[in-house]
């Protein structure tokens, strides 16, 4: 094995190629391809390879533990730039980073900044079609040499809902495709590594595009893996026998080549995600408005002689009266209280049996007593309130769960004038949205709301699919 260059070998070597690196797709910058050049001076090609796989590895333990596809997005793009980088260098797996050509250290260039990227990735928001495809054709249109080799270029349709009724994948590779002189094999394995198993009934067509192949693989392959609120990662294996032709004068000679490419399907769950309602509710209560009163002027029951047994006594009545009624009160409804009965002129002697009383839910009241006297004024009294609004309550549902492809429905408290909810996506993404507006994220659509118990509403939604 040759020794490291030196140091400034190395510097003086990037300052020659680093006008070289505008052309790659990526565009990565002059001062971070210095500082890559600079870390990978001196280290073997084996252990760059190997940090890619460890990147990757990493990310998938990741991604199980958070759930998080984009996660798993990122340990597929590096467990394949992994694999691609092993085939592409494989002659020169025990040389350093300085024994390299000028093209493959643009090409490790490129590759460790995507590695870094990727194992930069955070368990955040994100939308399920970030999590659909891996895409690595940067490094094939930017340096020539890898198209003369195998290299999978991109893998489209590695994320599915529990609703997909085959699973489509679409995988672009240098050797795949109708072409002259190299002809690919692709079959789909369970696992990955020693754990391998066919796959029936998978269907791959190569005719549609040059370096394209399109899988469908039954859904009863991967049905039992979905989870009903988790994600599910599950490892397959892309396997490419390639045959290589080379003509000569006299006769061809097939070259025949196997190379396996881990990726992971990401298996969204049924559960679509989360959400609580925050509505607002006007705050009723009985309000004091002023006083009613009835006045009654008596009979003159006066006897001057012969009086015994008070011949002339009589009885008298007042009452009152306001609109209302029975629970449910209604705003404007009104009730009675506080009576007070009492002779306010003329004679007020000669007088008894009094009585007053509140009836028909305190709407009505009355006074009544007996005189045998002269005429005497009196009146019945009543302080009035009114049931009106008098605030406003805040009402906050508990966490709801909804699915795809489903109705979602929560209850309110009936009446409410406005209500909020805070959305949970599956993916981690969260916001807010009226009830009754339109959903910006399409992931939920209005149905309306109806009557449901005494003093609730029910509020629908239809749970759509995102689209990838």
């Amino acid at each position: 094995m040759r020794s490291a260059k030196p140091f400034h070998f190395v510097i003086v070597t990037v300052s020659l190629y680093l006008a070289a690196v505008t052309s790659v797709q990526a565009q990565v910058a002059a001062g971070v391809a210095t500082a890559i050049a600079t870390e990978l001076a001196g280290q073997k090609v084996s252990d760059i390879v190997d940090d890619f796989r460890r990147t990757g590895t990493a990310l998938i333990d990741q991604a199980t533990a958070s759930g998080n596809a984009l996660i798993s997005r990122g340990a597929n793009e590096a467990n394949v730039l992994a694999r691609n980088m092993a085939l592409q260098l494989r002659d020169q797996l025990d040389e350093t980073f300085d024994d390299l050509d000028e093209q493959r250290r643009l090409f490790v260039i490129e590759a460790e900044a995507i590695r870094r990227d990727l194992a930069a990735v955070k368990d955040e928001a994100y939308e399920i079609k970030d999590t659909a495809a891996l895409d690595l054709n940067a490094l094939v249109t930017s340096f020539p040499f890898v198209k003369d080799e195998f290299f999978v270029q991109a893998v489209r349709g590695l994320a599915y809902l529990p609703t997909k009724s085959r699973f489509e994948l679409t995988v672009l590779a240098t050797t795949l495709g109708i072409q002259e002189n190299v002809e690919t094999q692709l079959r789909v394995l369970k696992g990955h590594d020693g754990e391998l198993e066919p796959i029936n009934d998978v269907r791959v067509d190569q005719s549609r595009q040059r370096f394209t192949a399109n899988i469908s693989i039954p859904n009863d392959t991967f049905a039992d893996s979905f989870r009903g609120a988790e994600l599910s990662i599950v490892p397959i294996t892309l396997r490419f026998d390639v045959t290589r032709t080379t003509r000569g004068l006299v006769r061809s000679r097939n070259t025949n080549e196997t190379f396996d490419v881990p990726v992971y399907l990401t298996l969204y769950p049924s559960l679509a995600g989360t959400t609580d309602i925050t509505s607002k509710h006007p705050n009723f209560g009985w309000v004091d408005i002023g006083t009613t009163k009835e006045s009654y002027s008596t009979p003159n029951r006066h006897c001057s002689k012969n009086c015994r047994g008070e011949p002339t006594r009589g009885g008298n009545r007042i009452d009152l009266k306001v609109s209302g009624g029975p629970e449910p009160h209604k705003v404007g409804d009104r009730r009675l209280k506080n009576l007070a009965h009492r002779c306010v002129g003329g004679n007020c002697g000669f007088s008894d049996s009094f009585r007053t009383e509140l009836t028909d839910f305190n709407t009505k009241a009355y006074a009544t007593w007996d005189t045998w006297s002269t005429s005497g004024t009196w009146e019945l009294t009543a302080d009035i309130e009114e049931y009106q609004v008098i605030g406003e309550k805040t009402h906050t549902s508990l966490m709801v769960p909804f699915h795809f492809n489903r109705l979602m429905e929560f209850m309110l408290p009936a009446g409410w004038t406005r209500a909020k909810m805070r959305v949970t996506t599956f993916t981690g993404d969260t916001y807010e949205l009226s009830v009754g507006a339109p959903d910006p994220n399409g992931l939920l659509t209005y149905e309306g709301k109806s009557d449901a118990e005494p003093g609730r509403e029910r509020v629908a939604y239809r749970v759509t699919k995102p689209a990838f």
